[in-house]
């Protein structure tokens, strides 16, 4: 995999279900009448973070997100510099500095560094993809230009409908 990179990114669809606007709905603090606390709300995906962000330039990077029946929120890097912006990477491999050869468990958990070379691991992607439908962009580059494939493939998931049952 010398001089070659990887990178595989998730970009927001439609949504799957209502429940994500009765989870996203704000407690009622009528009863409240000396403390108030108010949970966080993280963005869903990096799509999200990119249409909060608005008008302003925002720059790929490391943001915090928690999908709809996730846990715990987790970082993950979005890159907001390519077609549009607000794509959630869920893979990068540029120089070979992680080893990518692991356990399973590994894979479930995810390993690297989000600012260079990392697997998002298997749970956060499961978590991020049973939203909603998303757009799967796989972006090859060879840095020594002897590879024969496009450099950008597009994958649209289809997903309605079709049995998952192994």
């Amino acid at each position: 995999m010398r001089n070659t990179s990887v990178i595989l990114f998730f970009q927001g669809g439609s949504e799957k279900t209502d429940y994500n606007s009765r989870l996203r709905q704000r407690r009622d603090t009528s009863s409240s009448s000396y403390f108030y606390y108010q949970e966080p709300q993280y963005p869903r995906d990096c799509q999200e973070v990119y249409e909060q962000c608005g008008d302003q330039n925002t720059e790929s990077s490391v943001f915090m997100i928690q999908p709809d029946n996730s846990p715990e929120p987790f970082m993950v890097f979005c890159n907001n510099s390519i077609d549009g912006g607000g794509w959630t990477v869920i893979q990068r491999r540029v120089d070979g500095s992680v080893d990518f050869y692991r356990t399973w468990n590994e894979y479930k958990q995810g390993f690297g560094f989000l600012k260079r070379e990392f697997w998002l691991g298997n749970d956060q992607i499961s978590d991020l993809t049973n939203q909603k439908d998303y757009e799967l962009r796989i972006d090859m580059n060879n840095l020594t230009a002897f590879l024969t494939l496009p450099s950008t493939i597009y994958f649209v998931s289809v997903m309605s409908g079709v049995n998952t049952e192994w």
